[in-house]
């Protein structure tokens, strides 16, 4: 079955040219198949959300954490899914 599962990274590399990550025991996982997760994040963190109507990374700060749904909100946007997301 395909779906998202939770895990720590422990090392990230490069190999052959592409960003890999070992996660939890399991060696050279690609990028492409590692995303943040809300638990990422923390209330008065600095990030920066990528606005699709801007056509940029905006700088904002997390005011909430919403498990629920898997989202944050932002000062400059409620509800912005960690896809969207990374760290200033």
């Amino acid at each position: 079955k395909s779906r998202w599962l939770e895990a720590e990274v422990e090392a990230r590399s490069e190999k052959d040219g592409a960003v890999v990550y070992d996660l939890n025991g399991k060696p050279g996982v690609p990028s492409k198949h590692v995303r943040l997760c809300v638990h990422s994040f923390q209330v008065g963190l600095d990030v920066e959300y990528w606005s699709t109507s801007a056509g940029r990374w905006l700088p904002a700060k997390v005011h909430r954490l919403r498990e629920e749904d898997g989202q944050l909100d932002l000062d400059v946007k409620p509800g912005a899914p960690v896809s969207r997301l990374r760290k200033a």
